[in-house]
């Protein structure tokens, strides 16, 4: 859940309940209820009754149980769900984006939100977005969009120091980096990821020709 509506809720005594679910469950899956809100910010809480979630060997999460519609469980009972994830000690489940926007970077994969997460905890970057870029050698590489607090200008080297001192692994760094004012976000905040990187396509193309 972002901070901005987390800190209008808390201003307006509104009590959230941050949830996960698929339209294929019959909607929640997983919930956090008020009171978890503090301990737990950036969780979509424990599993409702009678759900049963499994993780796999890549971090994508799979779900069972009598809510998921019988028109699009396999026969292994499973939904596959296409996001990753992962789960704490208490039992608590965080979303990690989508296992179909994971970047191959010469056989290793990246998680774009791991990126996405460390780049805003810049204190001249207010937003971020990390999409894969094909490259002749590593077959993609990270490529990053940013939109800096005050038309702020960030060098491509040191963005990636930044990264560096955070412990980010050298392979995982960006190696193409644009500035824009705003990303393409829905009503309720999501990233339109898609968006960007066709954007990133055509202003590419623009600029070659």
């Amino acid at each position: 859940m972002g901070t901005e509506l987390r800190r209008w809720a808390e201003r307006w005594h509104l009590p959230l309940c941050p949830t996960y679910g698929m339209t294929e469950t019959a909607s929640q899956l997983t919930t956090l209820l008020p009171w978890e809100m503090a301990a737990k910010p950036e969780s979509v809480g424990r599993s409702l009754p009678q759900v049963t979630l499994r993780l796999q060997a890549d971090g994508e999460l799979w779900v069972q149980g009598a809510m998921v519609s019988p028109f699009v469980v396999p026969a292994s009972g499973w939904l596959v769900t296409g996001d990753r994830a992962h789960c704490d000690a208490d039992g608590y489940w965080y979303l990690q984006g989508r296992m179909a926007d994971t970047i191959n970077c010469g056989g290793e994969k990246i998680n774009p939100q791991e990126l996405e997460d460390l780049l805003t905890q810049h204190p001249k970057i207010e937003d971020a977005c990390a999409i894969a870029r094909s490259d002749p050698e590593w077959g993609q590489v990270v490529e990053i969009v940013i939109v800096t607090a005050s038309e702020v200008v960030l060098s491509l080297g040191a963005v990636q120091e930044f990264l560096l001192a955070q412990n980010l692994p050298r392979y995982k760094l960006p190696r193409h980096l644009w500035h824009w004012p705003a990303l393409p976000r829905t009503a309720n905040g999501k990233l339109q990821r898609q968006q960007v990187a066709q954007r990133i396509v055509t202003n590419s193309s623009a600029l070659e020709g």
